[in-house]
C-alpha cells in the first residue's frame, strides 16, 4: 500500500457539478432497473402458477366434457367419422398426460430489497437537491 501513488485531480466547480448531477441520475436509473428487474422476475413466477393452474382446470374440464359425452346419446355417424372422433379424443388425452406441471408457491420482492431500493433512491435524490 505504501508503494502506490495517488493523484489529486481538481475540476472547475460549475462542471464537478454538472458531473456530479450526471452521475447521481445514472445511479437513480440503475436503482429503479433493479426495482423493475425484481418486479418482473415476480411476475415471471407467477405467470408460470397461473399456467399451471389453468392446465389444471382444462385438464378438469376435459374430465367433465368426457363424462358429458359419455352420456350423451349417439348420433348416426358413419363409420369413418367414428374413428376420427376416436383418434382426436386419444391425441388429447396423450397431449394432457404428458403436460403435467408441478405448481410452485409463489415468489415475490422481498419488502426489505424493495425498501431499500426506495432508500437508496431517496438518498440519491436527497444528493442531488443539495448539488444543484
Amino acid at each position: 500500500m505504501a508503494d502506490e501513488k495517488q493523484i489529486y485531480v481538481s475540476f472547475e466547480k460549475g462542471y464537478y457539478k454538472l458531473n456530479k448531477a450526471e452521475l447521481l441520475k445514472c445511479q437513480m436509473n440503475l436503482v429503479n432497473l433493479q426495482k423493475m428487474m425484481n418486479h418482473l422476475k415476480a411476475i415471471r413466477a407467477n405467470k408460470k402458477r397461473y399456467l399451471a393452474e389453468l392446465n389444471k382446470k382444462f385438464s378438469g374440464m376435459n374430465i367433465v366434457l368426457e363424462r358429458l359425452d359419455t352420456k350423451m346419446p349417439e348420433a348416426g355417424l358413419p363409420k369413418h367419422i367414428k374413428k376420427k372422433v376416436k383418434e382426436h379424443k386419444k391425441a388429447q388425452e396423450n397431449v394432457f398426460e404428458e403436460k403435467k406441471v408441478k405448481i410452485k408457491p409463489i415468489k415475490q420482492v422481498k419488502d426489505d430489497e424493495v425498501d431499500n431500493l426506495d432508500k437508496e433512491l431517496l438518498e440519491i435524490q436527497r444528493r442531488l437537491k443539495e448539488l444543484g
